[in-house]
């Protein structure tokens, strides 16, 4: 009697067992065929690939080359625009209105970099990338763009000057280390010219930042307070604090990189 009442038990366990080893194989099997899959396509794009001459590396290097050159230009046409704006005018008030549309499809193209960082199409720090990236656009976007009050300070002309001579040295020596044929002149300058606008980026970015600061808070700009659908607080005004006792710090950490690097790639180049 006792084996009886145990019996439909050992049935159940014995069904249930049967049910997740079929399971368990149908899932190997699926997964067996979604790497088959990825291998045949792979397979598939190699040899249309290589009907072209082509190579996975050779299309990974007219990529970069391709989005550096593109970026280059897009900084080389807001520089322009820049000198353009203040020797035309004699005035930096309206360089804001000039320039910064052009900047601001550049800077939201680099999100990009951050994407090669992420899945190693290039060698760089993924946080570094996303931080250096968010830092610019917050100043751009979300200061420079919503706060009209700033957008005739000098600090703008300061900061978009700096960024720019910056990137349009930076961008071709990408362009041309993706290639293999990046000269050792720009190399040294790519290595040097951070040494003024870095400085000199930093400052005017913090600036616009402390300036928009009173305009933040008076307006609530970007805040969200209590109650409210995800049961939390923000406040923009308090994350630009936030934001101007960091710039330092991160900055100057960024800064002795820099320098470690000039020395490692300029030693290197001449060896």
């Amino acid at each position: 009697q006792h084996l009886y009442s145990f019996y439909p038990i050992l049935k159940q366990i014995l069904h249930l067992t049967s049910h997740v080893v079929k399971q368990a194989r149908t899932i190997k099997i699926q997964n067996n065929l979604r790497s088959q899959n990825r291998f045949t396509v792979r397979k598939y794009i190699l040899r249309t690939l290589s009907c072209f001459g082509l190579s996975m590396a050779n299309l990974k290097t007219a990529y970069l080359v391709t989005y550096n050159i593109a970026q280059a230009c897009g900084w080389a046409t807001g520089l322009l625009l820049l000198f353009q704006e203040l020797m035309h005018t004699g005035t930096h008030e309206g360089v804001h209105k000039q320039v910064t549309p052009i900047l601001r499809i550049c800077q939201f193209c680099s999100v990009l970099e951050v994407v090669h960082a992420a899945t190693g199409l290039v060698r760089s720090g993924v946080f570094t990338a996303l931080v250096q990236w968010f830092a610019r656009t917050h100043c751009l976007l979300a200061v420079v763009n919503s706060v009209p009050e700033v957008q005739g300070e000098v600090w703008v002309a300061v900061m978009y000057a700096a960024w720019c001579l910056t990137e349009v040295v930076r961008y071709p020596w990408y362009a041309l280390s993706s290639a293999g044929c990046c000269p050792y002149w720009l190399t040294w300058l790519r290595y040097t010219v951070f040494i003024p606008t870095y400085p000199f980026g930093v400052v005017s970015e913090m600036m616009l930042l402390f300036l928009a600061l009173p305009f933040a808070a008076e307006r609530q700009m970007y805040s969200y307070s209590m109650p409210n659908a995800i049961n939390h607080a923000f406040r923009w005004d308090y994350f630009m604090i936030g934001g101007l006792v960091y710039y330092p710090f991160a900055w100057l950490q960024l800064y002795t990189h820099m320098f470690s690097q000039r020395k490692r790639k300029l030693n290197s180049k001449k060896d």
